[in-house]
């Protein structure tokens, strides 16, 4: 990429460059990097890497146009769901959990569910334990305490050596310019900063990923340590003229930024934010970028979702290679970059906790089957993958953790468990209450569905076919998602069942009605009272002045510095006003002559 844009890897930053990075530090969107950063693009892309990873030894010789198939040829080892469920045993027995509803009631004599978690909360931060601090999270964490329980697992509590090599990176960054900063720069621009629900935090990930790309701790604690050594230019092939490149040994792919982005919601602290999020990547990030036999490296992740894909939806798995399409290639993206940017951020966290608290990545291939499983009808309809796709688009109404507990599950208690849940109103349109056909007697087998019949099922919905759907209207993405179809269906049996009373008279009353009915109102209390000989008291009324009070009342209050002031005015007029005096200078009665 140097070559054809013909720049070089790092130089010096000029003297007004520097200044002018050094003013916008805090504001670095603001900051001119060039008209050719529209040159630039990123190195690789997760679809590209998936490429890698298919090609990976084949143990047979595909035919022309057969489309890579399975990792299976792999002599890597994954677990079964019911390894997967002994080892996630909190949440494959169905406990409530934090994540649901957290206005549920508590066990205890707490309120809420929410209310006994702080508590607890409050005594496992005093612990400063990590394993402590493990165990809580399983059952999920609140809000108010996931930032300071993340440090304490990852430990990146911030000492005073923290921040002055963060101010070394800083520094760097300003000495500096790398090649690397506009492949960072263009990935904030392609996906932080045109994500609603992370644009805001665009200058502070500016600085977070400039200062890790100049952390040459990164690729000490990194193993194996892979990097890319380049020779000065000019200089001869020496180790002296070799340098690393980058100096963190990670190059930036194209979503990169999204492995940071939702700590910005943990973290005021630029340092503490920094160093969570390096221990995060160190620990566990790295190896979904990374080809690497490791049970918890993205090639495992990758077969461990085939293995369930196969065994537990085999009508899904064949439909997509009935198509050529590699079940994979529908999920990857989810896979490699954790979630991130796909789901909302409160069940990214809460599926980001879950990491922590069980040491692994095996749950993310857990959730992106349970999704597949849940949109299984949806996906059946459609043939391509750009339509498969859009089927799986929008995540924004998935809840993590009762989705994850569905999944786990034993058959025999699904059904108790979902109705347990819809009785709380928390699991929203996700499950149906359906026995499994596949299941004989009650019992799971190897064959068992992941979840019950999505809701999707029903019979009394009309379906269409999206590929029928995109054929009519190309520039539009189908609309229609088995929760969307779960909806229609309790909208159906709600107006069947349920008579609405307010919509039986829709008129609305103007100022004038509202008026007249208040007199009405007020006279018929009068003669009430005035038969029964009561006497009706006016509490007395200190806005009896003021015709509409509930105006005043509800309008925006004076600032301080206003009421100050008018204080301050007041006590002057009124010193003012007792200061007068009247000084006699002539009769005030003048004789009145008649000529």
């Amino acid at each position: 990429m140097c070559n054809e844009l013909g720049i070089h890897l790092a130089k010096l930053r000029t003297t007004a460059d520097k200044e002018d990075l050094s003013d916008k530090w805090g504001e670095l969107s603001t900051y001119d990097v060039g008209k050719d950063i529209q040159q630039y693009r990123p190195v690789y892309a997760p679809k590209d890497f998936l490429d890698v990873l298919l090609s990976l030894r084949p143990n047979h010789k595909r035919k022309p146009g057969q489309p890579k198939w399975e990792f299976s040829h792999l002599p890597l080892k994954v677990k079964t769901l019911d390894k997967l469920g002994n080892m996630f045993v909190e949440l494959s027995k169905g406990e409530t959990v934090l994540g649901v509803n957290p206005y549920v009631a508590s066990t205890l004599h707490f309120p809420t569910l929410e209310a006994e978690r702080i508590s607890l909360g409050e005594k496992v931060l005093i612990t400063n334990h990590a394993p402590v601090v493990q165990e809580y999270l399983k059952k999920g964490c609140p809000r108010c305490f996931r930032a300071k329980l993340w440090t304490i697992i990852l430990g990146s509590e911030i000492k005073e050596n923290h921040r002055l090599w963060f101010e070394q990176l800083k520094e760097s960054v300003l000495q500096y310019d790398l090649m690397i900063d506009k492949l960072i720069i263009k990935d904030i621009h392609l996906t932080a900063a045109n994500d609603d629900q992370y644009f805001v935090f665009e200058d502070v990930l500016f600085k977070i990923m400039l200062c890790f790309s100049r952390d040459s701790e990164i690729l000490q604690h990194m193993s194996p340590k892979t990097q890319m050594q380049v020779v000065l230019k000019g200089k001869q092939t020496t180790t002296e003229n070799t340098l690393i490149f980058p100096p963190s040994g990670v190059i930036p792919f194209h979503g990169f930024t999204m492995y940071a982005a939702p700590f910005c919601y943990l973290f005021d602290d630029e340092v503490t934010l920094y160093y969570t999020f390096r221990a995060f990547y160190l620990r566990y990030w790295y190896r979904l970028h990374r080809v690497c036999d490791h049970p918890q490296g993205i090639v495992s992740l990758c077969l461990l979702y085939e293995r369930l894909l196969q065994c537990h939806e085999p009508a899904l798995w064949s439909h997509f290679k009935s198509h050529n399409i590699h079940p994979v290639r529908v999920v990857f993206k989810w896979l490699m970059r954790a979630f991130s940017g796909h789901l909302p951020p409160e069940q990214l966290l809460y599926l980001w906790d879950l990491i922590l608290a069980y040491d692994s990545l095996e749950i993310i291939p857990l959730l992106a089957i349970a999704i597949i499983s849940l949109r299984k009808e949806n996906l059946l309809q459609v043939s391509t993958i750009i339509n498969i796709e859009a089927v799986l688009a929008d995540l924004s109404s998935i809840i993590v953790m009762p989705l994850l507990q569905i999944a786990l599950l034993k058959d025999e208690t699904k059904k108790n468990f979902v109705q347990s849940r819809r009785k709380f109103g928390n699991m929203g349109c996700c499950y149906s209450c359906k026995d499994d056909a596949s299941s004989q007697n009650g019992e799971a087998n190897e064959r068992t569905h992941l979840l019950v019949d999505p809701v999707s099922n029903s019979t009394n919905i009309q379906q269409s076919n999206s590929d029928d759907y995109l054929t009519h209207h190309p520039n539009s993405l189908p609309k229609k998602t088995d929760e969307q179809s779960a909806l229609t269906r309790i909208l159906q049996e709600t107006a069947n069942n349920v008579i609405d009373v307010a919509a039986l008279d829709s008129h609305n009353l103007q100022q004038h009605e509202y008026v007249d009915k208040m007199k009405h109102y007020t006279l018929r209390v009068q003669q009430a009272c005035s038969q029964n000989k009561f006497v009706l008291k006016n509490s007395p009324c200190l806005l009896q002045d003021i015709p509409m009070p509930e105006k005043v009342l509800a309008s925006e209050s004076i600032s301080v510095e206003d009421r100050n002031m008018m204080a301050v005015a007041i006590t002057k007029a009124s010193t003012a006003v007792n200061e007068l005096k009247v000084e006699h200078k002539e009769n005030l009665v003048v004789p009145f002559r008649i000529p």
